[in-house]
């Protein structure tokens, strides 16, 4: 699953101030889709965000001068919240739960869609880009369990 049908992201890469990881650029784009209105209206538009993928790490969101957690998001992050509804396609509404049943034909689903030039993870996907790269660690953790 190495295909990637999002335009590349920004590579600078900044630690989380939470965790001490490196966060991976987001745009603005992003930011604008998932954040509630209370912390969008907190958000410095003009700094460079970054989003930290670390699970156990509050944070999902942060710059220079702030921080965004999960409950300043309109929906369950992948990478944060490993409960069976958390979604791990975004642009097909798909969750963990999903791919537990079903696995390699969501797989395919996704494939086509992204061929086809049909998704939107850069708005809809909290870490601001493709899935597929959650949707392989998902099915190999599935194929380990069978």
């Amino acid at each position: 699953m190495s295909e990637n049908c999002c335009a590349p992201v920004q590579q600078s890469q900044r630690l989380c101030p939470s965790c001490g990881q490196k966060g991976k650029g987001v745009s603005l784009l992003t930011l604008n889709a998932q954040l509630l209105p209370q912390a969008l209206g907190r958000l410095a538009q003009e700094a460079a965000a970054y989003f930290c993928s670390t699970p156990t790490c509050p944070c999902v969101y942060f710059n220079a001068r702030q921080t965004f957690q999960s409950a300043d998001l309109h929906q369950r992050v992948f990478q944060k919240d490993p409960s069976p509804q958390t979604l791990a396609c975004y642009c097909l509404e798909l969750s963990r739960a999903n791919f537990q049943q079903q696995g390699p034909e969501l797989q395919q689903q996704i494939l086509s869609l992204t061929q086809a030039g049909g998704c939107d993870c850069e708005r809809k996907n909290p870490q601001g880009s493709c899935c597929l790269g959650n949707i392989a660690k998902l099915l190999k953790t599935r194929a380990e369990k069978i």
